[in-house]
């Protein structure tokens, strides 16, 4: 038999601890303790329910208490506690029918057996503890470590992708700017000498209808061919400029940004830089990603604003305007 058995064996239920002699005044005092709570109980006009919900004691037990009925309950010692919450609840002071119910000797052998239980059973469950929390410390650890490396890996991947959307999109926007200011001189060229014929033609003196020859007159034609391009391109600038004031943002501090439409075409990016304001417009729905959302004062759409700062994600916002 191992020690933790023969522990278990002497820790015997009280009520056989003290032999016969004590059983006669045991259950005396148990008639005079559970009569002295019933009558406080009714006294205070309370159930045995009320006293049950407040005692966290099933009703039953209660009922054997006041009935001294000792064989419903599980042991000396429990029904002694029991009797005692009962007593402090109703104020009652039944200590002097209590060293009556359990004499001191019965009480220190059933104290002595239930600590060398405890004793024994307190060395397993405290290993078992220590187990399961070195268990439980090491997984908490695990579960911060792995928390803060996925945090730098996502902070991480956000700012690398900015900084490529960034150096991508200056790349294009420098390569769509460059034809563009191609095709604005030689425009402007085309403009500046077609100019003085329209000027000198203008200022020089109108010849009469009968000595002007045919060709004189058929003359101007060609001028006025020239500068139709001039003039067709006119309607495109106004449709540009029209579209130009979908979209204005505004800047507080130097930032990175980028607007495309549904083509995928850029209409708005670059570095901009503090104080700026810019307005383009295309096609929506508008893909924008800015990699400074506090240097950017205001972005409006046909002069309604638009919120970055549910989009925000560590100063840089990705939205999409339909």
């Amino acid at each position: 038999m191992s020690e933790h058995d023969r522990a278990a064996g002497q820790a015997v239920p009280t009520q056989a601890v003290g032999g016969g002699a004590h059983e006669g005044e045991r259950e005396a005092a148990a008639r005079e303790i559970g009569a002295a709570l019933a009558r406080e109980r009714e006294a205070q006009r309370l159930s045995v329910e009320d006293v049950s919900a407040r005692l966290k004691v099933a009703a039953s037990k209660l009922r054997a208490i006041e009935a001294a009925d000792l064989q419903a309950l599980p042991d000396v010692t429990f029904a002694k506690g029991v009797m005692r919450a009962y007593a402090r609840m109703l104020h009652v002071d039944i200590d002097p029918l209590l060293a009556r119910f359990q004499p001191r000797a019965v009480a220190q052998v059933a104290e002595i057996a239930r600590q060398r239980e405890g004793g024994i059973n307190a060395a397993f469950d405290d290993r078992n503890r220590f187990r399961s929390g070195g268990n439980g410390g090491r997984w908490i650890w695990l579960a911060l470590v792995a928390v803060v490396v996925a945090a730098g890996i996502w902070f991480g991947l956000d700012h690398i992708r900015a900084w490529i959307d960034a150096r991508s999109s200056t790349a294009e926007t420098v390569a769509a700017e460059a034809p563009a200011a191609d095709h604005a001189s030689t425009e402007a060229g085309i403009v500046t000498a077609t100019l003085p014929p329209v000027m000198a033609a203008s200022d020089s003196p109108a010849p009469s209808a009968e000595t002007v020859p045919a060709s004189a007159v058929v003359a101007p034609a060609a001028p006025a061919a020239i500068a139709a391009p001039a003039s067709a391109t006119v309607p495109t600038s106004a449709a540009a400029a029209s579209a130009d004031g979908e979209l204005q943002i505004r800047f507080a501090a130097d930032t990175w940004f980028e607007i495309r439409d549904n083509s995928g075409k850029i209409v708005l990016g670059g570095t901009a830089r503090a104080g700026q304001t810019m307005a383009g417009g295309g096609t929506p729905p508008y893909r924008v990603v800015i990699g400074n959302v506090k240097g950017v004062e205001s972005l409006t759409r046909n002069g309604t604003p638009v919120d970055l700062k549910a989009a925000n994600r560590n100063n840089v916002a990705r939205l999409t305007l339909p």
